[in-house]
């Protein structure tokens, strides 16, 4: 019998960043509140059109596009199963743990990386895929 409960790729989608509270100082939005806990924060500015990732982590990450656009390939590292999703400037992503990714971003894109463990190095984090 087959099970109704979506893939870890097919619940995966783009989220329009809302404004969680504004007056007349400011605009207040959120990333994430809650469900997520971020051991590091980054900023990546691209500085010529490229591809990046190309791996999988044993941990969330959530990528938030402050400028530009990234249009993602998704692989579930247990299944197989492929994604591709385009994500714009406002919009944000969740990528689930053992999920490989890569990303095409055009130059002058900006993007806000959160993470669930904190960065030592590429042999530690960045799994290749078909690696465990």
């Amino acid at each position: 019998m087959k099970s109704n409960k979506k893939s870890k790729i097919e619940s995966m989608n783009v989220e329009k960043i809302e404004i969680a509270n504004e007056d007349n100082r400011r605009v207040i939005k959120n990333i994430f509140n809650g469900k997520f806990t971020a051991r590091q924060a980054i900023i990546i500015e691209i500085k010529e059109d490229s591809i990046l990732g190309k791996h999988y982590h044993l941990y969330d990450e959530i990528f938030y596009l402050l400028k530009g656009k990234a249009d993602y390939k998704f692989v579930d590292v247990e299944s197989g199963e492929e994604k591709k999703i385009e994500v714009k400037e406002g919009e944000k992503i969740k990528i689930p743990s053992k999920t490989y990714h890569e990303a095409f971003m055009p130059k002058g894109s900006v993007i806000i990386g959160l993470t669930e463990n904190e960065y030592v190095n590429a042999q530690i984090n960045d799994l290749k895929y078909g690696e465990k």
